[in-house]
């Protein structure tokens, strides 16, 4: 192989791994602005989403997380960041979680739409849980409301270990 060929294969192999480690770092900028977030509360609305959560709502919803017997995260978030995770609110919710880096449950909503995930939880259950909380309550502060309890609920009936990520 001449020599100049080997240079580019080298330095098109760098570039390659580089990128590799690069890639996870960063999920997203509506992702990476929620995780930070919900890092120090397990609450996060976004100015920008819409529906949205009242100051008093917020506190209220903040006031529950605290008290709940187990890890639970909200975060309210726009439309567009469904877009981070091919328009899937459930994904959306996992890319979420794996950013925090914390055992819980965590649900998003975006623009409206509602996913969930959970390693605490046995897969799946809290997208149900979230799917049902959201149907049973048009309102997004009641909606929240049911689904943290819900979760509590479903805690309660869960053995200790966590369980593997929804």
């Amino acid at each position: 192989m001449p020599r100049g060929a080997r240079g580019a294969v080298l330095a098109g192999l760098v570039l390659c791994l580089l990128a590799g480690l690069a890639g996870p770092a960063w999920a997203g900028l509506w992702v990476d602005r929620a995780a930070g977030n919900l890092r120090d509360d397990p609450l996060y609305v976004n100015p920008s989403a819409r529906p949205t959560l009242s100051q008093a709502e917020q506190e209220r919803i903040r006031a529950r997380l605290v008290a709940v017997g187990t890890p639970v995260f909200v975060a309210i978030l726009p439309s567009q960041a469904l877009g981070e995770a091919g328009g899937d609110a459930n994904q959306l919710a996992a890319l979420v979680a794996a950013s925090v880096g914390r055992p819980g449950t965590y649900l998003v909503v975006a623009g409206g739409e509602e996913g969930a995930g959970s390693n605490t939880l046995a897969p799946g259950q809290a997208a149900n849980l979230a799917t049902v909380a959201f149907r049973r309550h048009p309102e997004l502060a009641t909606a929240t409301m049911d689904f943290i309890s819900r979760v509590e609920d479903a805690a309660d009936q869960c053995p200790p270990a966590v369980v593997a990520a929804a």
